[in-house]
């Protein structure tokens, strides 16, 4: 996310299993940076993380087309821009990763912890139990229509 009037942007993300229940989030201060950037660096720390938690199958989705249309194509791998050859690199790990576009009203959850980014931390905060508000977006994203889960 990129805060239009600073510039600053923050990013957040969360993991579900394939029932949609929470497992875990992560959120970051990222700086100057402007919004395809931030969506990016999004989708390369949340690979990061789940990496670490050894899945073999994963689901993103993310409420930029331009990032999940870069990342998924064809010679991401050779792309100009570093971040979306970091990504192709993480993809091309031994593990099933499918990156697809949905509408922002599908990603309110993860929206709401990169909007809740501690101000003075550039560190990748990990959030293991879900806080009150965040259950109830998540329940909404869980139950929004059916277009919006893989």
């Amino acid at each position: 996310m990129n805060n239009s009037n600073t510039g600053l942007g923050t990013i957040g993300g969360l993991y579900r299993d394939c029932n949609g229940s929470w497992i875990s989030a992560f959120n970051k201060r990222l700086g100057k940076i402007d919004a395809l950037q931030a969506e990016l660096w999004a989708i390369f720390v949340g690979l990061q993380q789940i990496w670490f938690h050894g899945f073999e199958t994963l689901f993103v989705q993310s409420d930029c087309a331009e990032a999940v249309k870069l990342v998924n194509y064809v010679d991401a791998a050779s792309s100009p821009i570093a971040l979306v050859r970091a990504v192709a690199n993480l993809c091309n790990r031994c593990w099933a990763v499918s990156i697809a576009w949905i509408p922002r009203e599908g990603n309110k959850s993860a929206d709401y912890l990169a909007k809740h980014t501690h101000p003075c931390n550039y560190d990748t905060t990990i959030i293991d139990a879900p806080f009150a508000f965040i259950q109830d977006l998540l329940a909404g994203d869980i139950s929004g229509p059916s277009y919006l889960r893989p």
